[in-house]
This record gives structure tokens, C-alpha cells and sequence, in this order.
């Protein structure tokens, strides 16, 4: 994915003071505020643990730590998760190497946005959020698509039914946090990690501490971040006002996307399966219907700027991402039809197998005076009784000398069979529904086929 953003950050002290009094800021940030790029794809928020020695200097560590190790990386290109591990680490590497009493180590929260090829990754350790929202006209049809779930004691408090989002909100214990990064931890602490592809013209990432939350629930967010909020210098305004009276640290950084082209994502969760013939297929229906290159709704605040985005958003080919779907779409079907295919040609295969063993097993076997074994069709039956007797008396009359002629012997002389006993002799072999085709007596078993607060923030350990 390719993005263009605006960004605006807040970075507050509120009526946070050090033991002399005087205005103590523990929240680092990155970009540092004030410095606004809308070339800039990576954002940091570290918290800084109150009550701890050097809060700010940990903060500091891992947001330092964190932009140098993932800045190195190709800012437009993909982000996986192993190049987040490897910054992570880095980071804790950092931490290890401060001075620091063992039992009062300092520490901090993390909260990351990182925008790339294939969307943008989320992570975060302890109580500071990432919020993925998109806008709708008013509070009631705005949708927060991701908010981070809190490393806090009263978090999981509410998880197992104890507290509602309210009384933990307003809880003496809301400082205190279960998870966060400090030096020389064994083992280190994960992050929890998200991904995400599903980000459109007009969409905001609203990273934070938890001191933007003192005063403000998820309606109150929904309400600012809607259009009717205003554009991002509004939302900016309207939320420095609604925290100013906070007594924490409060920091926040805005990422409004004002454009996304989505086909590059789209084209790489399809490759391999899209063959050239499918590809001119999809081309020629989409320039057959020029509806389908409309561009569809475009989300954002009101305004000219809005009006610029979403120009720009209908040139920035969303034709493209109906092709594409068409494209995956004819994808499926042809997988389905193969794949119905290949089903009925195994149910002939087997269709035509049992009927042969049926036809095998149900075969006449004729024994024939030789001794061999034939199939009924070949077998040679032998005339009625009648017919024989009639056969021996015309021999018998065409003899020239008027007498019964007689075949020569041949070894012993063979004892005359009477007409009864020559008799057709058939034998005939027909499997029998209570035994074994093979006649195996000694097989009794056969196969089975049956299936199987925060003035002080504190890390609860």
C-alpha cells in the first residue's frame, strides 16, 4: 500500500511536577512534536513510569531505540514481524545498559503505528492505546475497527466481570499496570501485535498514554472523530481543550490517511493464481462496464481539503480494485467448477469398481467333462437325451456291413454310462450372502471402515 497522511501531535505535561514542584514531563515521543512529516510512516508514544527513578530517561531509551533500528528498514516497503522483534530487543538493549537501582528500575509503556507496503502493524506493551477509527457522518455511525487492549490491573478486572469500563475508569488502582519494559528483565516481555489491510481514504490512527483517557470514554472519542468533528486541526483543537485540566502527562499523535492505493495488496494475495487469460478477462469486463471503475465512497472531514483527498482518491485508481475483484472472483468460481469436477470423476471411478467386483462375484463357473473350469458363456452344453439316443441309431443304420460299429478302446475298457448317467453335469458357483466370497473360514474378523490514576504509574507483577 502506498499512503498519503497528515499528522498533528499533542504533547502535555498537564499538573504533573517533579519533588521541587516544578513541571516534569515523562512521555516521549517519535516524531518529536512540532515536527510533523507526512513522509514519515513510523509513530511512537512511550509513557514514562511514575514513581519510578528516571522515568523519562527510559522512555526516551526505547523510543530512540525503537526509530533508529526500524527507520533502517525500507519505509515504504514491507514490515514483518521479524524486523519488529529485532527493533523490540534493541530497545531492551538500550534499557540494559542504564544505571539504575534493582529495586527501583525505571520503566516505560509502548505504543507503535507502523504504516507499510501491506498496511500497518500495531504494538504495544502496558496501558498507552492505538486506535484505528473511520469516520461516519456523526458519533452514531463512526466505528472504532481497533482499539488496544490495556496490560492493567483494573483491565483485567473488567475481562473476568469484576468492574464495569466505568468503575475502572474512576479506580484508585487504574495506575497500575502489568506489563512494561524495564532493564534487565528475564524474561522480556512481549508485545501484542496487530495487522491490518483494511485501511481506506479518510480512516485516523489515534495513538496515546493513557493520560489523553482521564476525562474521555469511546463515545467521546467517536464524537470527535466523526466528520461532523471538523478536520484534524479541529480534532487537535477540541482535544487539547477537553484535556487541559488533566493531571497526568497526556500525549497523542494524530495520523489522519488522506489517500491509499490498495491494488499493489490486492495483486499479491492473488499471486499465483491469476493467469494472463484470467487477467485480460477481468480487463475487458471492467472496460465494458465503467461503473466498475467508479471509485467507491470516499470518507473524510468536510471541507476543501476534503474535496482536494477525495479527487485525488479518484486518481488514484480505484478502478483498479474492482478489476481485482473480478479477478479473484473468477478465480474462485473456475476452483469450484475444478474442484466439482475432479469430485464426480471419482464417484464414476468408483461407481464403475463396484459394479465390477458385483459382476465378478456373480459369474457361473462350468465344469465341462474335461476336467477345466469355464465361464458359463464359453461352455459347450450337451444335447437333450432325445436328440443322442436319435444321433446313435442313424450311426447305426449307416453302417455298410448293418452292424453297430464301435470306437476302438483306449486303455481299460471304460464301463458303459447309462443315458442317466450322462446327464449334463454343471457346476454352479454362486456367492452366498452369509459367507465369505473367498471362502475363508479361518477369517473371523474383517477390516473395519468406521472413522475415528496516574499520578503515579506502578508494574504489577
Amino acid at each position: 500500500m502506498k499512503f498519503q497522511i497528515n499528522t498533528r501531535t499533542i504533547w502535555e505535561v498537564g499538573q504533573r511536577t517533579d519533588k521541587s514542584g516544578m513541571p516534569h514531563q515523562e512521555d516521549s515521543l517519535y516524531p518529536q512534536s512540532g515536527r510533523d512529516n507526512a513522509q514519515e510512516r513510523l509513530f511512537l508514544i512511550c509513557d514514562g513510569m511514575g514513581g519510578h527513578a528516571a522515568g523519562e530517561v527510559a522512555s526516551a531509551t526505547v523510543c530512540e531505540a525503537m526509530a533508529k533500528s526500524i527507520s533502517a528498514a525500507d519505509a515504504e516497503g514491507a514490515f514483518p514481524v521479524r524486523t519488529f522483534t529485532k527493533a523490540l530487543n534493541s530497545a531492551f538493549d538500550a534499557l540494559d545498559l542504564l544505571e539504575c537501582d534493582e529495586f527501583r528500575k525505571p520503566g516505560t509503556t509502548l505504543a507503535m503505528l507502523k504504516l507499510h507496503a501491506d498496511g500497518a502493524m500495531i504494538a504495544h506493551i502496558g496501558d498507552s492505546r492505538v486506535l484505528h477509527i473511520r469516520p461516519g457522518a456523526d458519533a452514531a455511525s463512526t466505528r472504532l475497527l481497533h482499539i488496544t487492549s490495556d496490560h492493567s490491573l483494573v483491565n483485567d478486572l473488567v475481562k473476568a466481570g469484576e468492574l464495569t469500563p466505568e468503575e475502572a475508569r474512576r479506580s484508585s488502582q487504574r495506575n497500575i499496570i502489568t506489563r512494561a519494559m524495564q532493564p534487565r528483565l528475564s524474561p522480556r516481555p512481549e508485545a501484542d501485535l496487530y495487522n491490518t489491510s483494511d485501511i481506506r481514504t479518510g480512516d485516523y490512527f489515534y495513538i496515546c498514554s493513557d493520560g489523553m483517557l482521564e476525562e474521555m470514554d469511546n463515545d467521546s472519542i467517536r464524537e470527535i472523530f466523526s466528520r461532523e468533528g471538523g478536520d484534524i486541526d479541529k480534532k487537535r483543537e477540541i482535544l487539547t481543550r477537553a484535556t487541559e485540566r488533566n493531571h497526568d502527562n497526556h500525549t497523542a499523535i494524530l495520523v489522519e490517511i488522506t489517500d491509499v492505493e490498495q491494488g499493489q495488496v490486492l495483486s499479491r494475495s492473488v499471486t499465483g493464481l491469476v493467469t494472463p487469460e484470467v487477467e485480460r478477462m477481468a480487463r475487458k469486463a471492467a472496460a465494458q462496464s465503467p461503473e466498475l471503475a467508479e471509485k467507491p465512497e470516499v470518507i473524510s472531514a468536510p471541507g476543501e481539503n476534503s474535496h482536494k483527498s477525495g479527487a485525488a482518491s479518484r486518481k488514484g485508481g480505484g478502478g483498479n480494485i474492482w478489476a481485482w475483484v473480478i479477478i479473484v472472483a473468477i478465480v474462485a468460481a473456475a476452483a469450484v467448477y475444478i474442484f466439482t469436477i475432479m469430485n464426480n470423476r471419482s464417484a464414476n471411478r468408483s461407481a464403475a469398481t463396484a459394479d465390477s467386483a458385483a459382476q465378478h462375484d456373480n459369474t457361473e463357473i462350468t465344469a465341462n467333462p474335461s476336467g477345466n473350469i469355464l465361464p458359463e458363456a464359453d461352455a459347450q452344453p450337451e444335447p437333450p437325451r432325445e436328440k443322442r439316443q436319435a444321433t446313435s441309431v442313424k450311426k447305426k443304420e449307416s453302417s455298410p456291413s448293418g452292424s453297430t460299429t464301435r470306437e476302438p478302446r483306449k486303455g481299460k475298457q471304460e464301463k458303459a454310462e447309462s443315458p442317466d448317467e450322462t446327464e449334463e453335469r454343471r457346476v454352479i458357483r454362486e456367492p452366498s450372502p452369509n459367507k465369505n466370497i473367498n471362502n475363508n473360514k479361518d477369517d473371523k474378523s474383517a477390516p473395519s471402515n468406521a472413522p475415528e490514576g496516574k499520578d503515579s504509574k506502578s508494574l504489577f507483577i
